[in-house]
């Protein structure tokens, strides 16, 4: 028997007697499940769930002799802006589009939902303003609107003073721009 108690060993650690499996901050068993299920899934149910809240309807990949060529991913023809659907003739239904261009209607349809919440924000942030279209709004009343919740409460507090961040980078700076 040790003349040094319970402990064990001389470290930090605890010895023989210190946790195992990852300790407290180890996540659940159930979420360990879900990472080793995401990790052994195929690649194309990723791509799936990337583009899930676009309008992706399935994935398609295509194999050669040396691995991945390409992968495409199909849209309903309806929900494809023209400039996109141009690049791919013909008039399947749903529409085979490559990674690329998905990833394009991805940043429009996320620039449409946001510019979507901001016109529903407008007859509580700006109520003078209730009944104008995106277009008609100043830049700075659209980025007014634009601001999440948190920054605009901020804004609110200091009395319409935009925030610290947007406007050191909106504002260009003033002052001589070299040593006098």
């Amino acid at each position: 028997m040790s003349t040094r108690g319970r402990g064990g060993g001389r470290g930090r650690g605890g010895g023989a007697y210190a946790p195992r499996g990852g300790g407290v901050n180890a996540p659940s068993l159930a979420a360990q499940m879900r990472q080793v299920n995401r990790l052994s899934e195929p690649d194309e149910m990723s791509v799936i769930r990337r583009f899930r809240d676009t309008g992706c309807v399935t994935v398609r990949s295509i194999y050669g002799p040396t691995g991945l060529l390409r992968r495409e991913v199909a849209f309903p023809r309806e929900g494809i802006p023209g400039d996109i659907l141009a690049r791919y003739p013909g008039t399947e239904n749903p529409q085979y589009i490559d990674l690329v261009d998905a990833e394009h209607l991805k940043v429009l349809r996320e620039t449409e939902l946001s510019r979507e919440r901001a016109i529903a924000r407008l007859p509580v942030r700006l109520p003078e303003k209730a009944g104008t279209n995106w277009a008609d709004l100043s830049a700075e009343d659209r980025r007014v609107l634009l601001l999440s919740n948190k920054d605009f409460q901020s804004f609110r507090a200091r009395g319409g003073d935009p925030p610290a961040e947007t406007a050191s980078s909106a504002a260009p700076q003033a002052g001589p721009s070299g040593p006098a």
